[in-house]
């Protein structure tokens, strides 16, 4: 079952999946959310939400490039959990608000 995320929220899972892997991870730079992210996409996986912001333009491409094959593997890993943790909450009739 895939879950449908809009640009942000994809975004902020991401964001909080690199935060919690990646100790010297910022953040975001500017003007990552206006280059080749649009419009809703379905997630089966957190490899699915890693390849399409990691590949959406040399903004992420530079973003992604010093974390290591094991970090990438754990972020793709927090990923998975959070889009179940999204079904689940949706499958229950709740919203997942982020940052619950």
């Amino acid at each position: 079952m895939s879950e449908t995320m809009e640009q942000p929220e994809a975004l902020q899972f991401f964001t909080a999946a690199m935060r919690a892997v990646v100790p010297d991870f910022s953040g975001l730079p500017p003007g990552i959310e206006e280059k080749g992210l649009s419009g809703k996409r379905p997630f089966k996986t957190g490899v699915q939400v890693w390849d399409w912001i990691a590949g959406s333009g040399p903004l992420a491409e530079e973003l992604v490039a010093h974390v290591t094959a094991e970090q990438k593997g754990l972020v793709q890993d927090v990923l998975d959990g959070m889009l179940r943790e999204l079904r689940e909450k949706r499958l229950a009739g709740g919203q997942l608000l982020l940052g619950e």
